[in-house]
């Protein structure tokens, strides 16, 4: 992007456990506290060259990570897809 020298965005998935981790989390909060830091430290290093750099933060979901199984299925119909044909960015 900054040799294409037409600016762009970046966009890092996080978690509310980069803010607020669970007990038993310390290698997934250390990971996504670390991706929470780089995306604030690649914001500063990249907006000379108008690229912007930003996190979503999911909320908690059940998942067997959550202890908390979700029992209704889901119909997945976008799984192995890429977000890129989804949102379009200018």
């Amino acid at each position: 992007m900054v040799s294409g020298g037409r600016g762009g965005r970046v966009v890092a998935i996080t978690s509310v456990y980069e803010q607020a981790p669970p007990v038993g989390a310390a290698p997934y909060g250390a990971a996504k506290g670390g991706l929470g830091l780089l995306v604030k430290v690649a914001a500063l290093e990249l907006a000379e060259h108008g690229i912007t750099v930003n996190a979503v933060a999911a909320g908690e979901i059940a998942t067997p990570m959550t202890d908390d199984p979700d029992p209704r299925p889901v119909p997945t119909p976008h799984v192995g897809h890429s977000v890129s044909p989804i949102v379009s960015l200018p």
